[in-house]
């Protein structure tokens, strides 16, 4: 009988839309996606600072409508997509100094 998740067992790896080849895997602190059947979903992953943030975007950006965003669990995708932006959060969120 199938069981819900963990969060250890899922990934989120950024691949080159037209090779499929692995860019990146992202060490997520969060992760969201939507499921909607014959419709179009979303999906964000976040990657704190202190598991490398903005490095990690640095390492390997992600090109808009170029690359793959791909969320998978026991190494079966259960969302992907592509990346259609990415950014840096506000300093000034919950939490945050200003």
């Amino acid at each position: 009988m199938p069981s819900l998740g963990v969060p250890y067992e899922y990934e989120a790896v950024i691949t080159d839309g037209l090779t499929g080849e692995t860019i990146t895997m992202l060490p997520w602190s969060k992760i969201k996606w939507q499921r909607a059947r014959n419709k179009v979903s979303q999906a964000e992953a976040f990657v704190a600072i202190a598991d490398g943030g903005m490095s990690v975007m640095r390492e390997a950006p992600p090109r808009p409508w170029n690359t793959l965003l791909s969320i998978q669990r026991n190494g079966s995708v259960v969302w992907d997509g592509p990346v259609t932006s990415w950014s840096r959060p506000s300093r000034s969120g919950p939490g945050q100094p200003p």
